[in-house]
């Protein structure tokens, strides 16, 4: 229990971090003009390819981010605090 626990806060702290990128970096290119963030899960696979995490890892973190973010139908979590 104590071990999920700290996955859970692990999780939490990367998806965090994430998110702070996300609003920080922009798309290049062809829809530079738009200026549009990057989507939370492309950030998510960027951060995790840098820290050179394992092709199964990456799987599995966009697994749970997916599902996480579903679960909370695609809501802000500042929504959530209301």
């Amino acid at each position: 229990m104590f071990i999920k626990t700290i996955m859970i806060y692990y999780h939490f702290v990367l998806a965090l971090s994430v998110r702070k990128i996300a609003q920080k970096t922009t798309l290049k290119g062809k829809n530079s003009l738009n200026n549009k963030p990057k989507k939370l899960l492309d950030i998510l696979v960027n951060k995790i390819r840098l820290k050179h995490y394992s092709k199964s890892t990456e799987k599995t973190y966009l697994y749970w981010s997916r599902n996480y973010i579903l679960f909370h139908n695609k809501q802000h979590p500042k929504i959530w605090a209301k």
